[in-house]
């Protein structure tokens, strides 16, 4: 199978979506799909080619391609210029079909008659309901093949619009195992990166912002004052990190390359999602974080909120520990008692390694390829 894949960002780019996208695609690429990944040009940017797949740690014989510039003006305009450019190449109508995580690119790809499958995290019906007069049309257009969601809690919102079940498939994102490479106890990656061997620790790896709960964390810093948190993914010394500078047992540590992130997982006690639904249900841009792939890969205590889209992946006492959102005493208490019993963290660790089994970026890439060949005979 051939995919042209159309994403409207340019590269190398620090967001989450743009690393699930790479990951994807070599994904797909070690399940036999030829991938083409089309791209606005690269405008003050060192990278391309073999060079993003390195500095995104992938490998494989996709192609990276830019096909224009970023239009200037309102963030939508860009979508959807980017997306008719990618209706227009070649390469779409040779494809068997357009893969893309975005919606003007549905609409462009139907428009030109190609068969689409679309990616998202986003439970778009139930974020916005005025969409769905406009998403019914795409998804019942005879070339749409069908939705790939991150989450059930998104596929629940599309089922919603009336799509039959056979065309929506939750696929959940993955790790590399490889990146996971040597595997480390604690001590042993503690000592790897110069941290103190005595003092718990609590990690928190994605985003540093405000709309993600680091505040939180902070917050939960002064009511354990015993336990060191560590944030990895700073970008600047922002109000976060201002806050967090005044409290003793807080440490910020920059955005790390991605393999740079993993020591530090195993260098931890307790893996931290911040105890607050805010990221999902009000802001809406985070469901099922890419980061839950690698804490449950690296086999330690995970500490959540109990949250509609990750308890698909958590579950209470068996590979983490989940809490009440917004609770902070729960939570700082639920902490407290997870770095003090060794038998706990030995058992929570191991679900969780016995979760992330089938959660690699090449199963998702095998079940994608077989749903796409399942839904190009349907049509």
């Amino acid at each position: 199978m051939y995919f042209t894949y159309g994403y409207d960002t340019v590269l190398p780019s620090p967001g989450a979506d743009a690393e699930q996208v790479m990951n994807t695609v070599a994904g797909l690429e070690r399940a036999g799909v030829r991938v083409d990944l089309l791209v606005p040009t690269i405008r003050d940017a060192p990278l391309a080619g073999e060079a993003l797949k390195a500095h995104y740690q992938v490998t494989g014989r996709f192609t990276i391609d830019h096909i224009g510039p970023p239009v200037r003006g309102p963030r939508w305009l860009d979508k959807l210029v980017h997306a008719l450019r990618v209706a227009r190449d070649p390469r779409a109508a040779e494809a068997d079909l357009v893969y893309t995580r975005h919606l003007p690119m549905v609409w462009a790809a139907l428009r030109k008659g190609f068969p689409v499958l679309y990616d998202t995290y986003r439970p778009w019906p139930a974020q916005y309901p005025a969409l769905k007069p406009w998403l019914r049309y795409l998804v019942r257009h005879p070339r749409f093949l069908g939705v790939l969601t991150h989450s059930q809690y998104a596929a629940e919102s599309f089922l919603g619009l009336g799509l039959p079940q056979a065309q929506v498939r939750v696929m959940h994102n993955g790790f590399d195992p490889a990146r996971m490479q040597p595997r480390l106890e604690v001590r042993q990656a503690r000592r790897q990166l110069g941290f103190d061997e005595s003092t718990p620790i609590v990690t928190y790896a994605g985003r540093v912002d405000p709309r993600k709960g680091i505040g939180l964390i902070l917050s939960l810093a002064r009511r354990c004052p015993t336990i060191r948190f560590h944030i990895l993914g700073s970008r600047g010394s922002g109000p976060l990190e201002v806050e967090g500078a005044s409290i003793p047992n807080v440490a910020f540590f920059p955005w790390l390359p991605y393999d740079e992130v993993v020591p530090h997982l195993y260098a931890s006690d307790v893996l931290l999602i911040p105890p607050t639904l805010d990221p999902l249900t009000r802001h809406g841009t985070t469901v099922l974080p890419l980061k839950l792939y690698l804490y449950l890969a690296a086999g330690r205590v995970i500490v959540a909120p109990t949250a509609p889209d990750t308890r698909e992946l958590l579950h209470h006492d068996d590979n983490a520990l989940l809490v009440r959102p917004g609770d902070l005493v729960q939570c700082a208490s639920t902490i407290m008692r997870a770095v003090q019993d060794r038998a706990t963290q030995d058992r929570l660790g191991s679900g969780a390694l016995a979760t992330a089994a089938d959660l690699t970026w090449d199963v998702r890439g095998q079940r994608i390829a077989a749903f796409a060949r399942e839904r190009l005979q349907a049509v």
